[in-house]
């Protein structure tokens, strides 16, 4: 392409419309939850997850198998970078397969990317903040035992965990179970 003023037209015009594509998946991805099969109101990660993270285990695999009909200048660098990519195929099917949260009306359940599960009733909870990061807004809740709930509240809707969250700023303490909000 001779003309550099196209070029750069053509390239912005494909990142619009790349970036207008993901936030009209992460619009449907609110508003359609991936919940759980036996627990209606236990909220787990994205089915895309899962999507993007078998080809690149494939991916991975695939180059990892190559690398070893390689050059030998590459013997090295190669299963090293196909190593790698494989690790991460397998640790996005390993977060997507362990994660969740589940919101109830007194107490909030959840499970780690690493597996480790948590319950958490409201009025147990020591500390919680809210940051902004980059587009989205976070939450992290912590416990008593030093249990973490960290995730982005644009992204989950939490309407119990918010409801008792706005108890506590309004009246100074957790509401207790049972408890009208």
């Amino acid at each position: 392409m001779d003309n550099p003023v196209l070029r750069y037209i053509l390239i912005f015009g494909v990142v619009a419309v790349i970036a207008f594509l993901v936030s009209l998946l992460a619009v449907w991805f609110k508003k359609h939850p991936n919940r759980s099969k036996g627990n209606k109101r236990r909220i787990r990660m994205p089915k895309v997850i899962p999507f993007l993270a078998w080809p690149v285990l494939v991916v991975g695999l695939l180059g990892l198998l190559a690398s070893f009909a390689a050059s030998s200048e590459d013997a090295v660098a190669m299963p090293i970078a196909f190593g790698v990519v494989t690790l991460a195929g397998a640790y996005l099917l390993f977060i997507y397969r362990n994660w969740y949260v589940d919101v109830g009306d007194n107490e909030m359940e959840f499970r780690t990317t690493f597996g480790k599960e948590h319950q958490l009733a409201y009025h147990e909870i020591v500390s919680y903040s809210f940051r902004d990061q980059g587009f989205q807004k976070f939450l992290t809740v912590r416990g008593p035992k030093g249990e973490k709930l960290d995730l982005s509240i644009s992204q989950y809707n939490l309407p119990p965990l918010m409801a008792a969250i706005k108890f506590h700023s309004e009246h100074g303490r957790w509401p207790l179970p049972g408890e009208p909000r």
